[in-house]
Formats: C-alpha cells, structure tokens, sequence
C-alpha cells in the first residue's frame, strides 16, 4: 500500500511538470513570433500586451524575472551580456534583477530611441527619466549580434550555473534591449491613484473608442500615450476600460433616446404643417401628403408612424373642437354686443318681444336659438345685477349723507354746548326754536331723528356734569373746601385749582358745565343759610316766648337780673350765638318798658313809629359795651 501511493505521488508529479513544460512553451511561442520589429522603438510592455501574445504574470517575469534566471557572459571582445535561461532573451543590458544600487543611475540603464519624426531621445528604464541630450558616452550600438555562448565563454556566475551545457548554449534569438518608457515624453508623475484613473480615462475619451471596442483593438490606439503607464497594472487598465466602456453605451442609448424623440417631435410638427389633414381622414389617405418628406422617412417602423398619426388626430380632434367652441363663443359675444346696442331693451324686457326687433341683423342669425336664449337671459340677469347694484349704492349714499348729516347736527350742538347755549337742563322747544332756518337742523328735522338726537346729546351732557360735579365734591372734601355765600366763580376756580385732579375736572366737560356746578354748589349754600336761618329763627322764637314767661319782670328789673333768669331757661342755652341771645334779652326787656310806658299814657308818635331799641341810657350802653 504505501509502494503503491509512492508510485502514484511521483507520476503525479511528472504529470505535472510535463504539463507545466508544454503550457509555458505553448505560452511562449507567439513571444519569438510576433511581427512587430524591435528596432521601431516600440517599448516591449506595448509590444507583448498590444499584440495579446502573452499575459500579465508572463510580461512581469519577462521584464523583472529571477536573478537566478538571469545569467552574465563575455564576448571574444570582453564586453559583457546577459542571457535569460527561462525566456531565451539576450540584452547587452543589465536585468533589473541584477541591478545594484550603484546600477541604478548608471550608464547601462540609458537607452536611446527615435521619435517618427526622426529625433533621436534617451531613456532611463530603471529611473524613468527622459531627456534629449545624450548621457551615453561609450555603450556599444544595441543593435551589434551578441556572441553565442559556448563552453569556452567565461561566465561570470560560474558557480550559479546548475546546468553548464545549458549556460553555454547560444540562445535563439537576439532581443535588444529595449525601454519601459513612452516614445514621446516621460512618463507624467500623479500624486494620488485617482489622478492616474483620471488621466487614463482621459486618453480613453480623447480617442474616443466606441462602447464595442475590444480591448486588444483599444490597445492599438491607446498603448504610445504616456498616460497608458499611468496605472501600472493590466487590470486596473481593463477596469478603467470597462468602466469607460459601459459610460459610453449609457451616453450612446440616452443619445439614440434624445435622438428618437427628436425624431418624433419632427414628425409630428410635419403633420402640424400639412393643413389638409382632418381629424377623420384614414392612414392612408393623409400617407400621400409627405411620403416624401424626409421626417417620415426618419422613422423606420411603419407601426410607430401610424400610431403617431393616431394621436395627432386625437390632437387634432381636440383642437377642432376648441376651435368651434372659439367660433361659438365669439358669435355669443356677438350677438351680446347686439343686445347691448338695442336700448329698448331693460331688465324687465321680455324675449318673444325682443326677437321681433332683431329677427333681420347677422348677429342674430349666426347662432341658433337655444344659444340666443341663453345670451338674452344672460344679458338681462346682467341688467338686473346692474340695477340691484344701483339701488345699494343710492341706498348707501343715502346712509352715506344721513350719518353725514347727524355728525354735522351733533356738531352743532357741541357748538352751542360750548357757547354757553346749550346744557343739559336745555328744552328741546327752546333749543328748536334757537335752531329754525338752520340747513343742519332742517335737514335733520326732514330725517325725523332731531328731537331724539337732541335728547340723547341732553343725556350724555347731563351724565358729564354729574360725573364733573361728582369730581368736584370728591376735590372740595380732600382740600376740606366749603362754598360759602358771596364767594363767585373765579373765586371758586381758584380755590379748586389746588386740587391734583382739577385737569381731569376741566377736561371732564365744558366750562359750561363746570359754571353750572358752581351754581348748583352755589344753591345748595344758599339753601343750607336758609336752613340755618329758618332754625335760628326758630330758636329765637322760643326764646322770646321763653323770655315772656319769666314772672315779676318790669320796668324796674334790670338788665343784668332779666339776663340771669334767662340763662336759666333751656331756651337761652339753645341760641348758640351769645351776642344774639343777650340781644333778644335786651330787646326783651325794652318792650316791656315801652309797655309800662304806654300804660303812663306816653306820647303817641304814630302807628308806624317803632321806637330805638338802642336808644341812649344806661342799659344800652351796658348792652353795646
């Protein structure tokens, strides 16, 4: 079992390097066989992927390879070459797997090429640099056949070499050596990976490749740009492609999109300029009036081009019938306007009358008679709008001038308040009298609301001077103030002028109504004296009937025992004033002397004589002292 599975291991394994011999020979025969000329200064990148003789990994083993692939031999004339055991390629210059860094900025590194203009230029494969002068000084021309190497060739890796017969046999074809760089121009520096997308998908777009392309084929127009080194490897190029490639279909269908629809926009203003078309005319009658015409020919598929024609006669259907309702509506308007002339005509006039004075005019016989029907009504609801307008504007105007006049007669009266002749106590016949012949109260009389505006201006007076007179109590309480007899209105002003609120009683009402509440305080002070009189009267009245009580008094009782007696009396005690009550004393007893002295037969001085209560002696000179 395990000799068995020993056996199988190792076929297995020459199995598969058989298989990897005859794939990497198949893979690398179209390399010797490809047609396009080394010497045409074609970059061997553009030459192996252009032509699709190999692939990627093939190219990069191609160019970079192994340094143990790579083999180092002299010539009879000691110059040195090198030779790939793996490719068969010979180059008179250094792989890059055997460049050092001394190599690196070297003279083996420089290669010249020749632009299709014939300028020759020089480029550095390991450093990328790219420049008109020439750095070479002593390389050998590329183009010279390398030596075959044989066994008696020193190879300068000897030791490396596993194999010697095979070290030192020739190699099959003669490569030169050739650049990574673009004929042109050096290859452009990018910051950033989307810079080099960007400048590829640039030279995609100034070639403008169509979406079909093939890739090999795009390679062929693209491949000399220095922008193609731009991404380094095949398939970020093939993406970028792809991505332009499918950019450019989406660009290509919404242009045969934009395209089409112009197409049919033509095709139907073809059908807007024939004038003959009628919106009942079939396919192929209306098919002879622009067969001809290039829009028709535009659409290829007969179907689409009918169903077109369908819908601009449904187009054409509905402009007809637009335009005959136009036609319609300006005979209506018509024979509006006809209406509108006759001026026998009003809102109450009837039609069968009506159409007997326009049974002969054009405008009446273009349209039928429903329709007159319809425009007469019309009309004369439109007289009756009219007129219904009128009487609410007159009706407004009228209100209009009624509250005109009731502002003006309100403002006569407010004159008259503040002249003094109008208050609140005023009487509406002496007021209408004051007032006839006046244009405001006649035409206010002719409304019928003089009496009743006067008595509502009368109501509002009288609630100001109760408020005013109000005001002034509540003034004449906080100043302690009392309006007594003699004091006159200025006086009175003056001494309420000290109140804080006396603005707000002036402002309260007229001077009319502040002269009437000094009357109405000043009455008042004229019935409180009455009232102080009528009760002072009246204790002077029981104390002389007091004082005719008191016994024993005569013509010898003297003032002083007549004064004591009384102030006995409750009387005497009421009368407040002292003067007055010893004056009623005295006068007391003087009467009851000119009684005593009427009885001794007295002198008569006359019915009318009253004799002097103060006459001279010494009781009234005690009295005045």
């Amino acid at each position: 079992s395990f000799f068995r599975t020993f056996c199988f291991l190792v076929g297995f394994g020459v199995f598969s390097s058989v298989c990897s011999s005859l794939l990497f020979l198949f893979h690398s025969a179209p390399l010797f066989s490809c047609p396009l000329s080394l010497k045409e200064g074609v970059p061997a990148r553009g030459i192996l992927s252009g032509a699709g003789c190999v692939n990627s990994s093939l190219i990069a083993l191609m160019e970079n390879g192994s340094s143990e692939h790579w083999k180092a031999y002299v010539d009879g004339s000691g110059k040195a070459y090198y030779f790939n055991s793996v490719t068969k390629e010979t180059t008179w210059t250094k792989p890059k797997a055997l460049l050092t860094s001394e190599d690196l900025h070297s003279g083996e590194s420089w290669k010249s090429f020749t632009t299709p203009e014939g300028k020759q230029y020089w480029h550095n494969s390991v450093t990328g640099e790219t420049t008109w002068s020439n750095p070479l000084q002593d390389l050998p021309d590329p183009d010279t056949a390398l030596p075959t190497p044989t066994s008696s060739s020193q190879s300068l890796t000897a030791k490396d070499l596993g194999r010697p017969d095979r070290a030192l046999t020739p190699p099959p074809r003669v490569v030169a050596a050739v650049p990574s760089a673009p004929l042109l121009s050096a290859i452009p520096e990018y910051a950033t990976r989307r810079d080099r997308v960007m400048a590829f998908r640039e030279l995609l777009e100034e070639h403008d490749l169509e979406a079909d392309t093939p890739w090999v084929e795009a390679l062929k127009s693209i491949v000399n740009d220095p922008r193609y080194q731009a991404l380094k490897t095949l398939g970020e190029r093939k993406a970028v492609f792809n991505e332009y490639c499918e950019r450019k279909r989406k660009a290509d269908r919404e242009k045969q999109i934009i395209l089409r629809k112009r197409y049919r926009e033509d095709f139907m203003q073809m059908l807007e300029e024939c004038s003959r078309l009628t919106s009942d005319m079939p396919w192929r009658t209306a098919l002879a009036y622009f067969v001809k015409d290039p829009r028709y020919t535009r659409i290829d598929s007969s179907v689409e081009r009918e169903s077109l024609y369908e819908d601009y006669l449904v187009i054409l259907e509905r402009k007809e019938k637009e335009q005959q309702k136009l036609r319609k509506k300006q005979q209506m308007a018509e024979f509006r306007q006809l209406l509108e002339e006759c001026k026998l005509i009003n809102s109450q006039s009837q039609w069968r009358k009506v159409q007997e004075l326009l049974d002969q005019d054009p405008r009446y016989l273009a349209l039928d008679k429903m329709h007159r029907v319809i425009v007469f009504e019309d009309y004369v609801r439109e007289l009756e709008r009219i007129e219904e307008e009128r009487k609410v504007a007159e009706r407004e105007e009228k209100k209009r001038q009624d509250r005109k006049t009731r502002d003006e007669f309100r403002a006569l009266m407010k004159d008259y308040t503040e002249r003094g002749l109008m208050d609140h106590t005023s009487k509406w016949k002496d007021f209408s009298s004051l007032l006839a012949g006046d244009p405001t109260f006649e035409a206010i009389v002719r409304q019928g609301l003089a009496r009743e505006m006067f008595t509502d201006y009368a109501d509002e007076l009288e609630q100001q001077f109760r408020e005013q007179y109000r005001l002034i109590r509540e003034a004449m309480q906080d100043l302690n103030y009392e309006l007594e007899l003699g004091v006159n209105f200025e006086e009175f002003k003056k001494a309420l002028g000290a109140c804080p609120t006396w603005e707000k009683i002036e402002s309260q009402g007229s001077s009319r109504s502040l002269r009437l509440a000094y009357d109405a305080l000043y009455a008042r002070a004229e019935e409180r004296d009455k009232a102080r009189e009528k009760k002072r009267q009246k204790l002077v009245d029981r104390l002389v009937a007091a004082l005719k009580s008191i016994p024993q008094v005569n013509e010898e009782t003297s003032y002083d025992e007549l004064l004591a007696a009384a102030e006995q009396l409750p009387a005497y005690q009421a009368v407040q004033d002292d003067v007055e009550r010893k004056k009623l004393v005295l006068e007391h007893l003087q009467r009851v002397k000119r009684g005593s002295s009427k009885k001794r037969a007295a002198p008569d001085l006359g019915p009318d004589s009253d004799p002097d209560p103060l006459a001279d002696g010494a009781e009234t000179a005690k009295w005045r002292k």
